[in-house]
């Protein structure tokens, strides 16, 4: 029995602890986690038309809202955009950030002890986004390099004129030597110069075959730089600024009422890529049984490194929580508690696999307005993620 109990015991503190360390952030899905929930059927609509879809499949028959059921969805990418500028994507203002990051969000879940549906609606955008890292300028510059080659071969196949494949390779070589927008290197000349060789050899006589040939053998490496790229137009330094909001609605026979609500702002400073400073300032309030309204001011740093993290994070609540009791005499009361609070923490985190990360946690929780109680906590556990969640991001 004490075995058990202790068992339980562990497995609560580990569950505190998923929450911790992400406390700080601006949640990704605000619907999902103002419902402390995820659908198993997320719907993730790319255009019009599937969002009309998806959003008429929500329904059953009755015209009642399918449960246990989310949806994320960017409004500004839901169609085409042929006017806007690399240099308005990559660099936007503060307008155009606002509509490029807009991301909305809803989620359904019947709450299995009481019966009810509730309702999430959530919705998270920038407001600044950080600079590109050099790093990014200097990929973007070998793209732009492996682009101008392969558009080089393809000239050269549809030239009639080569009949051979050595005057393909040295026209090729001519042209990339000449190019000054961008100026190719050396050492990518030579890599090419290598590579048409090693496949004169091998390929077909036919020249449009081999120029064929050549330029697929560079698709792996473009797709490799393409991903990297991607991977650093997110991963920007310098300030910036995000918001997100959520409420959360409960509909019991038939009547629906608001329930809970948050409202984020965090505004970030990346030193670099594995640098990170957070301020977060956060209201959160719910109305119920308990009726609460927490106003909290958090400050937080972040190193990241290849197989580790280390955090430091604290935050000061404001807190106002009307909750029933029973007066001396034993009158229903409602009593009202308002004070100040804090909570302040230090993590660290070793990955051993690619899912799985050790985990150890220390600092003092919030107290309890409730339960007049503090909280110090010593957690050393270990993650394993089941399921790695993916999320596209447009090239």
């Amino acid at each position: 029995m004490r075995t058990r109990n202790y068992l339980f015991a562990v497995m609560a503190l580990l569950l505190c602890y998923g929450s911790f360390g992400q406390d700080l952030r601006i949640p990704n899905t605000p619907a999902f986690s103002i419902l402390d929930y995820e659908p198993a059927s997320v719907m993730r609509p790319t255009s019009a038309k599937k969002l009309s879809t998806d959003l008429l499949n929500s329904f059953d028959k009755d015209g009642n809202l399918i449960m246990n059921m989310g949806l994320e969805v960017t409004p500004y990418w839901l169609k085409s955009r042929p006017k806007l500028s690399r240099e308005q994507y990559l660099h936007p203002d503060t307008f155009q950030t606002i509509l490029q990051t807009l991301s909305l969000s809803a989620a359904t879940v019947k709450d299995t002890v009481n019966g009810s549906n509730n309702l999430g609606l959530g919705l998270r955008f920038e407001i600044v986004k950080g600079a590109l890292d050099n790093q990014f300028k200097i990929l973007e510059n070998q793209m732009l390099q492996l682009e101008t080659i392969n558009s080089m071969i393809v000239n050269a196949k549809t030239d009639d004129s080569f009949d051979t494949k050595d005057k393909a390779i040295v026209a090729i070589v001519g042209w990339l030597k000449e190019n000054t927008n961008p100026k190719i290197d050396d050492a990518k000349i030579t890599d090419f110069q290598q590579r048409a060789e090693d496949l004169k050899k091998n390929s077909s006589p036919d020249v449009p075959a081999f120029c064929e040939a050549l330029a697929t053998s560079y698709q792996d490496e473009r797709k490799e730089l393409a991903g990297r790229i991607i991977e650093m137009e997110n991963k920007r330094i310098g300030f910036s600024l995000e918001a997100a909001a959520a409420s959360k609605f409960i509909n019991t026979t038939g009547s629906r009422s608001f329930q809970k609500a948050g409202f984020w702002v965090n505004a970030n400073y990346y030193v670099t890529e594995k640098d990170a400073w957070t301020a977060t300032a956060r209201l959160m309030t719910s109305r119920g049984d308990t009726t609460s309204v927490n106003s909290d001011l958090g400050f937080s740093y972040i190193r990241l490194e290849k197989d580790f993290n280390i955090s430091i994070e604290s935050m000061i609540r404001w807190y106002r929580t009307e909750f029933p009791d029973l007066n001396m005499s034993g009158t229903k009361i409602t009593r009202l508690e308002k004070s100040f609070t804090y909570r302040i923490a230090a993590q660290f985190s070793y990955t051993i696999a690619q899912d799985i990360s050790l985990n150890l946690s220390i600092g003092k929780e919030f107290d309890d307005p409730v339960l007049k109680k503090t909280a110090f906590f010593s957690i050393l556990g270990v993650n394993y993620s089941i399921f790695n969640r993916q999320f596209q991001k447009l090239n």
